[in-house]
């Protein structure tokens, strides 16, 4: 999950992924950094952080519009950041030094150097703009999940629901008890989640019967 936490005080207790040790126990990441280990795999444990998760998944979609705005603001200081550093590096060549440059030198590659300073100066900027995409776009997701979370987690009434899903998601998904638990978020993409509801609608509208099969 990524963190949604607006300040170091909430961070430090955000849980932003939980894994499996080699020794049967659980790993519980924090959005601070830290890492718990030697963590019980137990019911009461594993209730205890899916019910933090689903807190944290409603808190950060109760704050989507913050989310969303500081990937536009990020977005318009990318383009800004691009568009200000090829200016300054075409500008350069009117310095006399650097005028000699390109005069002494092949232009295509003093302007290739241009472009290459333009890009490197330009990656910090991208590199928030690509986190903050990341955060909307998991939101969306989450969103997404919630609005529909009763038909997921009925998923095994529809027989037909996983029809054009990728064919090992949905081998996954069979294998599964709770598939849409917020534990497993990462396993599928909102695009994933919108091809089961719309086969669970179809499979709505049509009320057909089947034969009796196991899951």
């Amino acid at each position: 999950m990524k963190n949604y936490s607006l300040n170091d005080e909430n961070a430090e207790q955000f849980i932003t992924n939980v894994c499996a040790s080699s020794d049967g126990t659980l790993i519980v990441e924090f959005a601070d950094g830290k890492v718990f280990q030697h963590i019980e795999a137990c019911d009461e444990n594993l209730e205890k952080i899916i019910a933090a998760q689903e807190e944290q998944a409603k808190k950060g979609i109760e704050s989507y519009r913050k989310f969303k705005n500081r990937e536009r603001s990020s977005a318009f200081k990318t383009a800004v950041s691009g568009l200000g550093i090829a200016a300054a590096g075409v500008g350069a060549t009117f310095i006399p030094t650097i005028h000699e440059m390109v005069q002494t030198n092949h232009p295509a590659l003093v302007y290739t150097g241009i472009g290459v300073v333009a890009i490197l100066g330009t990656i910090p900027a991208y590199s928030k703009l690509r986190k903050n995409r990341q955060d909307v776009e998991e939101l969306d997701k989450l969103r997404y999940r919630e609005e529909h979370l009763e038909d997921l987690q009925n998923i095994f009434s529809y027989p037909n629901a996983l029809v054009g899903v990728n064919p090992r998601l949905a081998k996954w998904i069979l294998k599964q008890d709770d598939p849409f638990c917020i534990l497993f978020t990462d396993k599928y993409s909102l695009r994933d989640l919108q091809q089961i509801v719309s086969n669970i609608e179809v499979e709505k509208t049509f009320d057909f019967t089947y034969k009796e099969t196991t899951k």
